[in-house]
C-alpha cells in the first residue's frame, strides 16, 4: 500500500573530474586481472555512481542518509532496524563528458508499506547544469527497503542457463573501504563489524550494492565491449566481504543480455541478477 508523503526534491551538482574514475578503474583492474582505462573524454556506464553523492545530509544511527528514511519523508516516527538497496534500473540516454558540470535531481517516486516493511523508491535524473530538457542524460531508479527484522539469507535459486562468460571475483574489506571513500558512503554495515553483528544481525561486513552493480557494468562494457543502453537489477542476497563469487553473463537475443552473480562454492545461491539492453 502506497503511503502519502510530502513531495520533496533535491539537487546535487558535480564537476566530472577524472580522478574518481581512474581510482575505481585501477581497483577493478586488479580484481579482473585486466587493465581498465577511460576511453576518450567520456565516463563509462555506471561511473556516474561515483558522483552526485550528498555530503551535507544528516546521517541516521546506521550511518546512512536520514533524508531518505520513511520518518523524514512521512514526517512521523517510523523506526527501522536496517535498510538495504533492494533493486533498481538505469537508462543511459547519453554519455557524460569529463570536465563538464552536471546536476542530479532526486525525487521520491513512492513509499509503500508491505508486510511491515517500507519500500522507498528514489528517482534520480542527471542533466547538464541549467538544462530544462524533459529527457535526462541518465535516468536512474533506486528502491531501498527499510525493515525491523534481523537479516536472514534468502533462498534464491539461480536461473539454469548456460552462461557464455564467467569470471571469479571477490571483494575484500579494503575494496569496500576504498569504494566507500570514493562515494562518501558511511553506512555502518560496510565498516563496523560489531554493529553488523549485534545490531542488524549480519555475520560480517557487507559489500555495498553500488560496488557490485558498478563492477558488473564495468565488466560488460570494458571486457565484453558492449555499449549498455539500460539495466534492470535486483540484489537477492547480501554479499559478505571475502565471499568467493562468480560473475556470469550471457546473451538471450539480439541486444538483450542477462547477468547473474552467484556463490562460487554454491552456484545455486544467487546474490545479484540483472537484465541489460546493449548495442
Amino acid at each position: 500500500m502506497a503511503s502519502k508523503f510530502t513531495r520533496k526534491s533535491w539537487c546535487f551538482k558535480d564537476s566530472l573530474s577524472s580522478s574518481p574514475v581512474i581510482k575505481f578503474n585501477n581497483a577493478i583492474s586488479l580484481k579482473m586481472n585486466e587493465t581498465i582505462s577511460t576511453k576518450g573524454n567520456y565516463i563509462g556506464s555506471g561511473d556516474h555512481l561515483l558522483y552526485f553523492n550528498p555530503s551535507f545530509a544528516e546521517l541516521s544511527s546506521d550511518g546512512y542518509f536520514e533524508y531518505q528514511t520513511p520518518s523524514a519523508l512521512l514526517e512521523s516516527s517510523v523506526p527501522f532496524l536496517r535498510r538495504m538497496w533492494a533493486m533498481g534500473s538505469i537508462c543511459f540516454n547519453s554519455r557524460l563528458k569529463l570536465g563538464l558540470d552536471y546536476e542530479c535531481v532526486e525525487n521520491i517516486k513512492f513509499i509503500k508499506k508491505i508486510q511491515g516493511n517500507y519500500f522507498v523508491s528514489v528517482l534520480r535524473e542527471i542533466r547538464d547544469q541549467g538544462s530544462t530538457s524533459d529527457k535526462p542524460l541518465i535516468k536512474e531508479i533506486r528502491t531501498l527497503i527499510y525493515c525491523n527484522s534481523p537479516h536472514s539469507q534468502v533462498e534464491s535459486i539461480s536461473k539454469n542457463l548456460n552462461y557464455t562468460y564467467k569470471i571469479p571475483i571477490s571483494f575484500s574489506d579494503l575494496d569496500i573501504f576504498r569504494h566507500c571513500a570514493l562515494t562518501y558512503n558511511s553506512h555502518r554495515i560496510h565498516w563496523d563489524l560489531e554493529y553488523c553483528q549485534k545490531v542488524e544481525g549480519y555475520h560480517d561486513i557487507v559489500t555495498p550494492g553500488p560496488l557490485i552493480l558498478h563492477t558488473l557494468l564495468k565488466y560488460v562494457e570494458s571486457e565484453l565491449g558492449l555499449q549498455i543502453q539500460s539495466i534492470q537489477y535486483k540484489n537477492t542476497n547480501c554479499v559478505y566481504r571475502g565471499t568467493e563469487l562468480e560473475m556470469c553473463v550471457t546473451q538471450i537475443c539480439d541486444g538483450h543480455w542477462l547477468a547473474l552473480i552467484t556463490d562460487a562454492k554454491d552456484p545455486n545461491l544467487a546474490y545479484f541478477e540483472a537484465s541489460l539492453r546493449v548495442s
